[in-house]
């Protein structure tokens, strides 16, 4: 095996601008991207929750109202799901799939971002245990395959599409699903 790190040190110290620059150009999507993803579910719930047409406007100054709890949720929903991950897998699927209902309490409650983490994922897992969420949970693995051929067959260009109308068929099922019932996901408080 020919491998010289003192040659590739020496490479590397001519020419680490250029890499420095590519990864100081990606830094602002390091935000960016996640925000825009998260937004694709934010906006079927805002959507649900007012009953109308969004505007630009209309979006942008709910971000900018709960920017402080969007952020702090995303962080937390993140670590419980990591946390979950590194506990066998299990528990972070079940995590993961919760985000839908806590983007949910977020839209629809003035809770903290803590109290909508947590009621979130409190409320999907007693859903699951008593079967009232399992039919939610089997459609997100089923949009979560659609969404995955979509963009494997597209190379990726079909998720621009797929991944906002997929969330819309989330929040539909809930808006039409929790309608008559008595937990609140799509109701305000």
């Amino acid at each position: 095996m020919n491998l010289d790190f003192n040659r590739s040190w020496s490479d590397y110290k001519k020419h680490w601008t250029l890499p420095l620059l590519f990864i100081l150009l990606t830094f602002p999507g390091v935000f960016t991207t996640p925000l825009a993803i998260v937004m694709c579910y934010y906006i079927p719930c805002l959507y649900y929750k007012n009953n109308k047409v969004l505007t630009f406007y209309d979006v942008s100054h709910f971000l900018i109202k709960n920017f402080r709890r969007i952020f702090i949720a995303g962080i937390l929903q993140m670590l419980a799901t990591s946390i979950g991950f590194l506990l066998c897998g299990i528990p972070g699927i079940i995590v993961s799939l919760s985000t839908p209902i806590v983007i949910s309490k977020i839209v629809n409650t003035d809770k903290g971002a803590k109290d909508c983490v947590k009621e979130g994922i409190l409320e999907f897992w007693k859903g699951l245990v008593s079967g009232s969420m399992r039919t939610f949970a089997l459609i997100q693995i089923i949009l979560l395959f659609l969404i995955t051929i979509a963009s494997t067959i597209t190379c990726g260009i079909g998720a621009f599409l797929v991944i906002p109308y997929t969330s819309f068929c989330l929040y539909n099922f809930l808006e039409n699903n929790n309608k008559d019932k008595s937990s609140p996901l799509l109701e305000s408080d």
